[in-house]
């Protein structure tokens, strides 16, 4: 090989080493850039990840603030009926809402009034629901809080949250994030007890941040949390039923103070009216341990007293375990049972269209006159129907006093029987829809509707005297008397006097029970007066509220046998003034003679002598009376459980749905989408 060749060679090889070089460099440059600009990705992600999560974090601090106010909704006293209707209308974009003229009738689902609009770009006015039951606290003025709920309530198009940051580094990278989400009002629904509810519907929250670099999308997260959910605040008259005790006097009926001592136990809600050192009730503790327990909320008018001889005082904390609250507004008992006398005649008080009758001088006497019967007067009797009907009219109305109303079933079918001047007049139901109605043991007539369960006696049931003979009872057996769909209302204008057990057939404890007793006597007491040396079981809800009127036992301080027995109420007991149930037992000393020498002679011999009583031992007496076992029926914390038309309270109350708390502030199921 010449030196030309060499040379050519060697060119050859250099240049190709370069270029391989070049390549290397080249390669490394490119995935150098690409782990650059992937790093880079990364970061602007997970900034972008951060950004949404801690929005999301502050959004609900947000809802939070919303949840909170819906749950303090509050109907400012002496409010109206009309007012709150003509507010509903508004939010619905018409005019005063009409509900409709029998409740009872109403599916469980409720029944709808009225859609909501959109609320986004509505006029100020249709808002008056929640800014006028609502209190601003914060600084806002009134265009402001008026705002504050139309952006809460614009659902998923309202912005819960915007923020806006530029990175301060080389890239300059700007973050922009925007969370929206709420609550959409949807509906006004109207539910078989009474109650209206507003529903709302829940949206997600939805948390969008991108980050930018000048105009480019370098990076997106979308986060979304919860699911679609309904809520509710409700508008309603509460039953009475919700208390396992009220009392508007904690007297005895000579007009003792009464206490609640160490061995009361309420798991329901207690409410006592009164004046504090004349009729509110008084407390006593035996020891720092001691004490009553109402594991239920309670309330009172009144501060808290201890009676004058309590040997001890005990922490409320320990006392009120369901939380108290002293210094309340009074809790005004019912004037009449004019709702219930109606109930019985198929009618309601607001009932649209509004029937002549309620227009009269004497509106529920006229009423009930035209409804049951085509003459001048209504002589007394039982009635049912309208004069030649075969459906209820409503419920069972009774005029006149009665005897004996004694509470059966069979085969899970409800009987009725009503002794009235030595007739007795029975309802035995057939079938959900159908019941026969006899006199004596002639089939008056079938009748083809539901009844309505109200049953209204203008006069007493029973009387005082012979002990379990004769008033409200069951059939004498351990077996249930209430049938398992049965919901009953038992009224009287006077007296009512229990007179043996009377029991559900299907367990209250039971989650799926559905039958119900309430007794309400309008101008009496109700008194339990059951066979000797008996105990006594009834199931339901009593109420007295005449002034001086209550629950108690028919001559209660004297003895009803030993052991003393007990009265058991599952349920409540609401009245005006107690009636004393029974007296507690005590131990009773048994003395034995003892002689004694009280003189002696000279030689200590004793010459005279006197006997003595010296106590022996203790025994225990048994109190007068029944001793009391009173129990809660859970069922009804739930306010719309509770006997049909059993009285309500007269201001109206407004209570959200249990799940909106968890709904707004802790929504759950969080997920990411895709990002570019």
């Amino acid at each position: 090989m010449n030196h030309r060749e060499t040379g050519a060679t060697l060119i050859l090889v250099v240049l190709g080493t370069l270029m391989v070089l070049a390549l290397v460099v080249a390669m490394t440059a490119t995935v150098t850039l690409r782990t650059t600009r992937s790093t880079a990705d990364n970061q602007a992600a997970l900034t972008a990840q951060y950004a949404s999560e801690s929005a999301l974090a502050r959004a609900r601090s947000v809802m939070a603030i919303h949840a909170r106010n819906i749950q303090s909704l509050t109907i400012k006293k002496g409010t109206t009926h009309q007012a709150l209707m003509a507010q509903l209308g508004s939010l619905c974009g018409t005019g005063p809402l009409d509900l409709p003229a029998n409740l009872t009738t109403l599916p469980q689902a409720g029944q709808e009034l009225c859609r909501i609009p959109v609320v986004d770009g509505s006029s100020d006015a249709r808002l008056g629901f929640f800014v006028s039951n609502s209190v601003n606290t914060g600084t806002l003025t009134n265009a402001q809080w008026v705002k504050y709920w139309k952006d809460m309530l614009r659902g998923r198009g309202n912005v819960l949250l915007t923020e806006a940051q530029t990175r301060q580094d080389a890239g300059g990278l700007r973050i922009l994030t925007e969370v929206t989400g709420g609550l959409v009002p949807s509906s006004v629904r109207v539910y078989p007890t009474g109650a209206v509810r507003v529903l709302l519907q829940v949206t997600p929250i939805t948390a969008t941040t991108r980050v930018l670099a000048g105009e480019r999308e370098v990076a997106r997260k979308r986060y979304v949390e919860g699911t679609a959910n309904t809520v509710y605040t409700e508008l309603s008259q509460p039953p009475f039923s919700q208390y396992q005790y009220f009392v508007n006097r904690r007297l005895t009926p000579t007009g003792s103070r009464l206490v609640f001592w160490d061995q009361d136990r309420f798991e329901g809600r207690v409410h006592a009216n009164g004046t504090a050192g004349v009729d509110a009730p008084l407390f006593y503790a035996n020891t720092a341990a001691g004490g009553p327990r109402f594991q239920g909320k309670y309330t009172s008018t009144a501060a808290l007293e201890w009676s004058g001889g309590t040997p001890a005082r005990v922490s409320e904390s320990q006392m009120f375990q369901g939380g108290s609250a002293f210094g309340v507004d009074p809790v005004a008992l019912p004037v009449n049972a004019n709702n219930q006398r109606l109930a019985a005649a198929g009618m309601a008080v607001n009932q649209q269209p509004r029937p002549a009758c309620l227009d009269a001088a004497n509106p529920v006497a006229t009423c009930l006159r035209q409804t049951f019967t085509t003459s001048s007067t209504l002589a007394d009797g039982v009635y049912a129907a309208r004069p030649n009907e075969s459906t209820f009219a409503g419920g069972i109305y009774v005029k006149g006093n009665v005897t004996d109303l004694k509470i059966t079933k069979s085969n899970n079918l409800q009987t009725i029987a009503i002794t009235q001047n030595g007739t007795v007049t029975r309802f035995e139901q057939v079938s959900a829809n159908q019941w026969r109605m006899y006199r004596g043991s002639t089939l008056v007539s079938t009748l083809n509707s539901a009844f309505n369960g109200m049953l209204f006696v203008d006069g007493q049931v029973g009387a005082a005297d012979p002990k379990g003979t004769g008033g409200l009872r069951g059939d004498g057996t351990d077996a249930g008397d209430l049938a398992g769909q049965t919901q009953l209302t038992v009224a009287a204008s006077g007296d009512i006097f229990i007179k043996d057990n009377l029991t559900y057939a299907d367990s209250p404890n039971s989650p799926d029970a559905r039958n119900v007793l309430g007794v309400y006597s309008e101008g009496g007491n109700i008194k339990v007066n059951g066979p000797q040396s008996q105990d006594l079981v009834v199931d339901g809800t009593l109420m007295a509220t005449a002034t001086g009127k209550g629950f108690g036992t028919v001559d209660y301080q004297t003895s009803r046998g030993a052991p003393q027995p007990k009265v058991r109420i599952t349920g409540g007991i609401i009245e005006e003034q107690s009636q004393g149930v029974g007296t507690t037992s005590q131990l009773v000393p048994v003395y034995r003679t003892e002689r004694v020498c009280t003189r002696t002679d000279r030689k200590g011999r004793c010459t005279a002598y006197q006997d003595y009583q010296v106590v022996d031992h203790y025994e225990e007496q048994a109190g007068a009376g029944y001793s009391r076992d009173f129990r809660w029926d859970a069922r009804f914390n739930n306010r719309g459980f509770a006997p049909p038309f059993f009285p309500t309270q007269q201001n109206f109350e407004i209570s959200p749905s249990e799940n909106l708390g968890q709904a707004l502030v802790r929504p759950g199921a969080f997920k990411a989408e895709a990002s570019p």
